[in-house]
């Protein structure tokens, strides 16, 4: 034991004496060995990340510098370094909360803290941006999880409603380009649309299609419902709830025999 502590304090002023050094690929290569041999001290993920960020690493360096910015008792000087390389990373929806707490930490000088203002005033409309390139990059989740972080802290945006009526527009777009007789794809669409709004009547009629051409009638059932509830004219679907309700008991018919 006495022995895996002097390694340990070896390994830590070895890597701080080298990130001091401005020798970062050293920092890389001595948390490297920490790591392989279970080796932990309080610093070594600030270090790593602090390394990887000057090697322009980003997200070994976001990776690491996460871990040494969370909880309540993590160093100052981490937290803001996170914020930081989240910034300029282009992790806005991390760099909007670090930021925040950041601005709210006791630790905080005014440099700091002016910092801190300075950036969250431009993470509305950069976050919009970077939105917008998610989307580009067909990530429609990422982008709409964005928009929502930005709508958590900037409530009255309006940009944050038009980015998402573009990103149901480009999810649209797909359903009318499906093939009529498409199953999965429809199914998959419609569910996609749904995790983004669960009452969008458009999602809820591609999931509802794709999962009865699929014969998935317990899958079908809750969306044919949903769209009933919310249709001015419900009885229309009638005739695919009770052909639900009748596969399901045919096919639990079938299984109990």
């Amino acid at each position: 034991a006495r022995a895996q502590r002097a390694f340990e304090r070896a390994m830590r002023l070895g890597v701080r004496a080298a990130l001091v050094a401005g020798n970062h690929k050293e920092v890389i290569d001595l948390t490297n060995l920490a790591i392989d041999t279970n080796v932990d001290f309080p610093e070594l993920h600030a270090m790593r990340g602090r390394a990887a960020d000057a090697l322009g690493d980003k997200k070994t360096a976001m990776r690491h510098l996460e871990v040494a910015a969370a909880g309540e008792a993590a160093p100052f000087s981490a937290k803001l370094h996170f914020a930081r390389v989240a910034f300029n990373g282009g992790w806005f929806g991390e760099a909007i909360d670090a930021y925040k707490d950041v601005l709210g930490h006791s630790g905080a000088d005014q440099s700091a803290k002016d910092e801190a203002e300075r950036q969250l005033g431009r993470l509305g409309p950069r976050a919009i941006r970077g939105a917008r390139e998610i989307l580009s990059n067909g990530d429609h989740q990422a982008a709409w999880k964005l928009l929502d972080r930005v709508a958590q802290s900037w409530p009255g945006m309006p940009e944050v409603d038009h980015e998402k009526r573009r990103i149901l527009a480009y999810l649209y777009a797909e359903a009318r380009a499906l093939e009529p007789s498409s199953t999965t794809e429809r199914l998959a669409l419609g569910e996609r649309i749904v995790s983004l709004v669960p009452d969008d009547p458009i999602g809820l009629r591609l999931a509802a299609v794709g999962a009865m051409r699929l014969h998935r009638f317990e899958q079908a059932l809750p969306y044919w419902k949903q769209l009933q509830e919310r249709s001015e004219n419900p009885s229309q679907y009638d005739h695919y709830i009770e052909r639900c309700l009748v596969w399901i008991e045919k096919i639990n018919r079938r299984k109990a025999a």
